[in-house]
């Protein structure tokens, strides 16, 4: 995106070694794909032109989501018997 502005771009670089995050998430499964395969991004070699906001935002809502009720699920309530589940 900012291939042609070095500036902004070692000004990101530098954003992103400061925020402290390691990993990133996506929902986006075109990354590591072959450009024949792609299904989100153009078929090209800089994913460019790149997809609109509402695009992306349709593919988020599409996408099933994980409840975060599952993974508490597995914690146990501290008052009440050992091993009850909260839910």
């Amino acid at each position: 995106m900012y291939h042609d502005q070095p500036e902004a771009l070692a000004f990101l670089e530098r954003l992103l070694m400061a925020s402290g995050i390691e990993k990133r998430h996506t929902v986006i499964a075109d990354y590591g794909r072959p450009m024949e395969e792609r299904t989100f991004f153009p078929r090209t070699r800089d994913f460019r032109p790149e997809p609109t906001t509402q695009a992306r935002n349709d593919l988020f809502i599409a996408r099933p989501r994980r409840s975060p009720c599952k993974p508490a699920r597995h914690l146990r309530h501290p008052i009440g018997e050992v091993g009850s589940p909260i839910f």
